[in-house]
């Protein structure tokens, strides 16, 4: 979290004091031809990152919640490797 509030800022990246800078995909292409860097991060409140992480807290209490029940979410952790699927249950990933 301190890498992003203190080396990586949209407004003046510090790329040559990064840790990360040799795979980093924008040191590479230069920070002004990096859009994700410019671009400001959208409300928390309604957002997919809430959704996420409320099903992503549901699977660290309970171990399972319906797929169903945010099924954007639900298929967003399984792409990401973080959950998986048994019939119209949403797993912990293993």
């Amino acid at each position: 979290m301190d890498l992003g509030r203190r080396v990586c800022t949209a407004r003046a990246p510090a790329c040559g004091t990064c840790p990360l800078r040799p795979g980093c995909p924008a040191a590479d292409a230069g920070a002004a031809e990096f859009p994700v860097l410019r671009r400001r991060q959208g409300p928390y409140l309604g957002s997919m990152r809430q959704r996420r992480g409320r099903l992503l807290g549901r699977l660290a209490r309970d171990g399972w919640a319906l797929a169903g029940a945010d099924p954007e979410a639900a298929a967003s952790l399984v792409g990401d490797g973080l959950a998986r699927r048994e019939g119209n249950r949403l797993l912990r990933a293993a």
